[in-house]
């Protein structure tokens, strides 16, 4: 997604007679429609304030309980509540003011890393299934979290 400075432009092209005879000409443009960058930031702002509000909701409510006590699905609620955040990403304003390919990283870096933890939890979640004992320790599963951040960096820098 890129940025456009201007609403309007006004654009006069002139074809050369070697253009047309024998090559292709593809004009690329890009518009964006002001009502619907205004809808998609008002959601966008919505949904962050909801899980956000929700993420303070689920704190307050556990905040009696020390943190050894909360079950493991609790700590991971927390964890995709701070991830959904990010994927909604609270810079996407930015990539509408500042034309800079950090933008685009940043964002896929979200995306990115929401997408792992999701799976990450789905991993906990179905090996929690078969065990009756269960911990929130990253030491049972080093190989997946290693290979989770070697895919969100590899992801991310590609």
């Amino acid at each position: 997604m890129g940025t456009i400075k201007y609403l309007q432009y006004y654009v006069e092209i002139e074809i050369s007679q070697a253009l047309v005879n024998g090559s292709s000409f593809k004009p690329v443009w890009t518009t964006y429609n002001a009502h619907f960058t205004e809808l998609e930031l008002w959601f966008r702002f919505i949904f962050l304030l909801m899980a956000f509000g929700t993420a303070i909701a689920l704190c307050q409510s556990l905040r009696t309980y020390s943190m050894e006590e909360w079950s493991i699905e609790q700590k991971w609620i927390l964890i995709l509540l701070i991830s959904v955040m990010l994927y909604n990403n609270p810079l996407f304003p930015l990539i509408l003011i500042v034309a800079s390919p950090l933008n685009s990283v940043i964002d896929a870096c979200f995306t990115v890393s929401f997408l792992c933890t999701l799976l990450m939890f789905w991993l906990c979640v179905y090996h929690g299934i078969r065990k009756t004992e269960r911990h929130f320790l990253f030491i049972l599963f080093f190989e997946s979290v290693s290979s989770w951040n070697d895919v969100d960096y590899w992801l991310c820098n590609s």
